[in-house]
């Protein structure tokens, strides 16, 4: 028997007995409610291919900035590659444009891509161990 509290326990079963066990223990009731909601959110985690970087409201202005991603599955392992990666805004000033023009407009920072491909990666990962 084994316990999910957290994200990584859900990429650590789909590893260990494959997505079918997660899908047995939830379709059987194995588990508590609160590991099935775990499950679920980390499986809408790992599937979702927009990763918000700002959100701001001020009360005069609004809008959100986020990446948005596309992987492909090359050789078994979910690769994105900068070409395959908008910054997008959305509300007051809104655009959409490449990683490259993002930085060169000073959209986002070099901090913000290193974190923004360290969080692609694990989502990358994630969806790879759920068979996504």
């Amino acid at each position: 028997m084994f316990s999910i509290k957290t994200f990584a326990d859900v990429i650590t079963v789909a590893k260990t007995f494959g997505r079918p066990a997660l899908d047995h223990a939830i379709a059987h009731s194995t588990l508590s409610q609160d590991a099935n909601e775990v499950i679920f959110k980390c499986i809408s985690w790992a599937a979702s291919q927009v990763v918000s970087i700002e959100n701001v409201n001020d009360g005069n202005v609004e809008y959100s900035v986020a990446a948005t991603f596309q992987y492909e599955d090359i050789a078994g392992k979910y690769i994105t590659q900068l070409q395959d990666i908008t910054i997008v805004r959305q509300g007051f000033g809104a655009y959409s444009v490449s990683v490259q023009e993002a930085m060169t407009k000073g959209y986002i920072t070099a901090q913000t891509l290193g974190s923004l491909i360290n969080e692609i990666q694990r989502r990358n990962d994630a969806a790879k161990d759920l068979a996504l």
